[in-house]
């Protein structure tokens, strides 16, 4: 059946409008969520705790870890923090990779996405996920 078939059966005057409430940005923004997240190859508690405005220690904590160090690709860890917003941009390193190709490639600086990780050289490795935005 035709959507404005459907349409015609609708009296009007049967309809009631609901409003929904929502709340604004600045209180979403500080409630803690609590999610899931996987483990990818080249994470570590730190740069998963970074992409989640919360500590590393707090996820060794909330995921009774011993060994903050020994986390696995494909491991399930609970997050419990305010995720970063959607701009966020990470970039996994490859062969040949330079900071500053990098930065090129994102229209960035070498000196920002090295302040973004906590890195003190330009010296980047393989496999590993670093945050440029």
């Amino acid at each position: 059946m035709l959507l404005s078939g459907i349409l015609s059966w609708i009296n009007k005057s049967d309809t009631e409008i609901i409003s929904v409430n929502t709340a604004s940005t600045s209180q979403a923004q500080s409630t803690p969520l609590t999610s899931s997240y996987t483990v990818k190859y080249g994470d570590n508690l730190s740069s998963i705790a970074l992409a989640y405005s919360t500590t590393w220690q707090a996820l060794q904590s909330l995921n009774g870890l011993s060994n903050p160090s020994l986390i696995y690709p494909g491991q399930i860890l609970q997050i419990s923090g305010q995720s970063v917003s959607t701009s966020t941009v990470r970039y996994t390193a490859v062969w040949g990779d330079t900071l500053s190709g990098i930065a090129s490639k994102y229209g960035t600086t070498a000196q920002s996405i090295k302040a973004l990780n906590g890195l003190s050289s330009d010296l980047i490795f393989a496999g590993i996920s670093y945050r440029i935005k």
